[in-house]
């Protein structure tokens, strides 16, 4: 796996909001992780669903992971690629409704695998091979996909936005798919309405984040500006004094 200090550009870990609204029409029974990396998307996903099944491709942190959860018999962390663990899990998960948190490729986080070999996302899609009425993928880090990721991410590693799509909708035709919050949604109609509502009620304005992160920067240089002529002032009012003693 591959985290630095956030999973996607806007809320830590999967949005709980997200998750709920989901579960407002289909009951997912199963969870299934790609990229535990220290676990806290399962941990925050304990009471939600009758199985979870992560995977982790880093050892050192499949191995905390598992420390981590062994008291919870219905929860599996996995060492392995992620495509292959999809492949081998296909027969007994095909037939329930999961929720699918793809979140595998590699974000430049120290400790995480995935360096030789950045984003598996591809192979996952066509290794859950099809989705039934009751599931749903939801692919994390939007931004890295609906445009060419930044350095040091191997662009030719990477797949585009387009190619996404297909391998999508070779899953399943009575799905649609929504962008929401750097999150890749794909989910079947009857969700329609709830994925809609939650778009408009949690879905982040990026150009009034964009003013907004203009006015910090804007605001920091003043600040700076500030302190510099306190300290000015500071030296100044020392060197007065000096002279009046």
């Amino acid at each position: 796996m591959n985290k630095g200090s956030h999973m996607g550009a806007i809320t830590f870990s999967l949005d709980s909001k997200l998750v709920e609204a989901i579960k407002k029409t289909l009951q997912p029974t199963v969870f299934f992780e790609t990229g535990t990396y220290k676990g806290d998307t399962v941990y925050n996903q304990i009471k939600n669903f009758n199985k979870i099944i992560s995977v982790e491709l880093a050892h050192d942190l499949w191995s905390t992971a598992c420390k981590r959860f062994e008291q919870y018999q219905h929860i599996e962390i996995i060492h392995g690629d992620s495509p292959k663990v999809l492949e081998d899990c296909y027969s007994r998960i095909s037939g329930e409704s999961v929720l699918y948190w793809l979140d595998a490729h590699w974000c430049v986080a120290l400790g995480t695998a995935g360096e030789k070999s950045q984003c598996p996302l591809l192979k996952e899609l066509s290794a859950i091979k099809e989705l039934n009425e009751n599931s749903v993928i939801l692919i994390d880090d939007a931004r890295l996909f609906l445009a060419p990721p930044l350095a040091p991410h191997e662009i030719t590693e990477w797949p585009q936005f387009h190619d996404i799509i297909k391998h999508l909708y070779a899953l399943s035709t009575e799905h649609e798919m929504m962008v929401v919050n750097d999150i890749i949604i794909y989910y079947p109609i009857k969700l329609k309405d709830d994925i809609i509502n939650y778009a408009q009620h949690c879905g982040v304005d990026w150009l009034n984040i964009g003013h907004y992160a203009e006015e910090i920067i804007n605001l920091k240089k003043i600040c700076e500006e500030r302190l510099e002529l306190i300290e000015r002032l500071h030296q100044e009012c020392a060197r007065l004094s000096e002279n009046i003693n």
